[in-house]
Parts: structure tokens; C-alpha cells; sequence
């Protein structure tokens, strides 16, 4: 068993064994994954969230994320699907945030995600509601809670992703700086973790 902290980097490679789609798959384009079209296509916009959160609904941890809580590594996704949680995991930082939880753009309540399928406003004041993760172009102070939690000579994997993102390609550049010790595991994720952590 290593002794090194170890940090596991997913994204949306992880769920693909579970059948879940990417968001950016689902929603065709970062083009309709932006405020901008959030706030010219309100309801188009919550019809096709809903359905990709029924499809989530309806789907359990894969065999990776149960083996990540199970070895208690520090987690930190770029997923939105509160799969890491649900397996058990203590320690995750969601980066784009979480699927499950909308906020009032104007008070700012925070509510399931199930009070859209009740009423597209807030029930509490009327105005619109907005999902808790982030929308392509927003800020998220979360991408400075992840890269703080690297630190020299930790092992850092990197699980089902792709480095099509800006944000996983700075954490793999600095992890390189510190010398961590990296391995990525983006083909049949499943297998792959656990032929390495049998050796881990």
C-alpha cells in the first residue's frame, strides 16, 4: 500500500460504465451551456435538465467511484452527478459544482433540484431559479480549493478524463511541477483501477 496522500482527479470518463452521458453531450454544445442561452431559452433549458437528471436518478455509483471511497483518497471532479457522495466519499471537491441543488437569482434560497419539477420560479419570491453548478464562462472559487490541496510528491490520478478542459490541464501541469507521482486511467476506467490498486 502507498504511503503517498493521493488525490483522485475525475471527470465525466468515470460514469461512462454507468451509462451517464456528458452534460456538454446532452446539451449538443457549450452554446447552450452558457447564461447567455439560460436566460433567452428559460424553460428549453429546464426541459433538457430534467431530463438529463432523470437519467441520472436512475443510476448507482460505478465499481470507480466505490473504490475511491473505499481507499479514502481525496477527490476532485469536474462532475456535477454527486456520484463521489453517494459512494461514500468524505473529502470531494465538486469544481463546476452540484446537479442536485438550484438557488433564486434574486434571494438566493437554495432548493432541490425536485422543486423544478413543481414550479420553474421560486416559491418563495417568484423570479427565476438557477442551477448551483456552474454555467460555462461562470467563476467558481472551487478551482482554488482544488489546486491548494496539491502538494509535493503526492500521487495524483486522474480518472476518466480527457483534458479537454482548461482547469484539468492547469491541475496536470502543476502536479507535474510538484513531482507527483500521476497515472490516468481513461479506457474501461473499471478495470484499470483496479489492476493498479491491486498493486497500490
Amino acid at each position: 500500500m502507498s504511503t503517498k496522500e493521493t488525490i483522485a482527479f475525475t471527470s465525466a470518463g468515470i460514469s461512462k460504465s454507468i451509462g451517464i452521458p456528458t452534460l456538454f453531450n446532452k446539451f449538443e454544445s457549450r452554446k447552450k451551456f452558457c447564461n447567455k442561452y439560460f436566460s433567452q431559452n428559460y424553460n428549453y433549458f429546464w426541459e433538457e435538465l430534467k431530463n438529463f437528471e432523470s437519467q441520472i436518478s436512475t443510476k448507482t455509483p460505478s465499481l470507480s467511484h466505490k473504490l475511491i471511497s473505499e481507499h479514502d483518497f481525496k477527490v476532485i471532479t469536474l462532475n456535477i452527478d454527486n456520484f463521489h457522495t453517494l459512494a461514500g466519499s468524505q473529502n470531494v471537491i465538486e469544481v463546476y459544482g452540484n446537479l442536485h441543488k438550484v438557488y433564486c437569482t434574486c434571494c438566493n434560497n437554495e432548493f432541490p433540484f425536485s422543486e423544478i419539477y413543481k414550479n420553474l420560479y421560486c416559491p418563495l419570491c417568484g423570479n427565476k431559479i438557477k442551477p448551483e453548478f456552474m454555467l460555462h464562462k461562470d467563476n467558481t472559487p472551487e478551482c482554488t480549493t482544488a489546486f491548494n490541496l496539491l502538494k509535493p510528491n503526492q500521487c495524483v490520478l486522474f480518472i476518466g478524463t480527457s483534458f479537454n478542459t482548461t482547469f484539468s490541464r492547469l491541475f496536470l501541469y502543476k502536479a507535474q511541477c510538484l513531482r507527483s507521482e500521476i497515472h490516468c486511467f481513461n479506457q474501461n476506467t473499471d478495470k484499470q483501477l483496479v489492476d493498479f490498486l491491486a498493486k497500490f
